[in-house]
């Protein structure tokens, strides 16, 4: 699909819903960078997840520009679009305009699997839809990825996740996290 056809796509879905949260991944996030689809995100729910050189794309920067800087370059998208930034890569760091920043120093390379970051948005969707803040969800989301992901490599090894493999370690993570009942 082309990005004009991206473009199209989102903007009939975003106007569909009257209160929706929407999570952006690739291409449905560049192809915000025109001026039409950046208005459509403001007074929304929106959460983004671009690696570097999708953030690169919006900023019409150059890749190395963001790898260098990525919160700098997290700050001005979120600013720009009003929305969450989930800026995936080694650290993934988690900014909004309107609340402090989070870092995740700890998601194995493993996770750089193709598909993976299809599974983190679904995460996400699933935390929003339970009533959980965009930053919440995104936040959340982000800690049990890479948690499912570090499990996964203490078990098989570096390399070779797939990333249909990595909702199996969701359930045991969520449980390890509940509060023993009072009582």
């Amino acid at each position: 699909m082309d990005e004009t056809a991206v473009a199209e796509l989102r903007t009939a879905l975003m106007s569909q819903v009257a209160k929706p949260v929407y999570i952006l991944d690739a291409s449905a996030f560049t192809s915000l960078r025109k001026a039409q689809g950046i208005a459509q995100t403001h007074g929304r729910h929106v959460i983004v997840t671009p690696h570097a050189g999708e953030m690169a794309k919006f900023l019409h920067e150059d890749k190395e520009k963001v790898e260098e800087d990525p919160f700098a370059a997290a700050q001005a998208c979120a600013s720009q679009i009003e929305a969450v930034v989930v800026m995936k890569g080694g650290h993934t760091l988690i900014v909004s305009a309107r609340e402090e920043a989070l870092c995740f120093e700890h998601g194995p390379v493993a996770l750089g699997t193709s598909g993976s970051g299809d599974v983190l948005a679904g995460v996400m969707a699933g935390m929003a839809a339970r009533g959980t803040s965009l930053i919440g969800a995104a936040a959340w989301a982000v800690y049990l990825h890479g948690e499912a992901g570090r499990k996964w490599v203490e078990r098989n090894g570096r390399l070779g996740l797939l990333a249909r493999e990595i909702p199996d370690e969701l359930p045991s993570l969520m449980r390890e996290l509940e509060m023993p009942h009072l009582g």
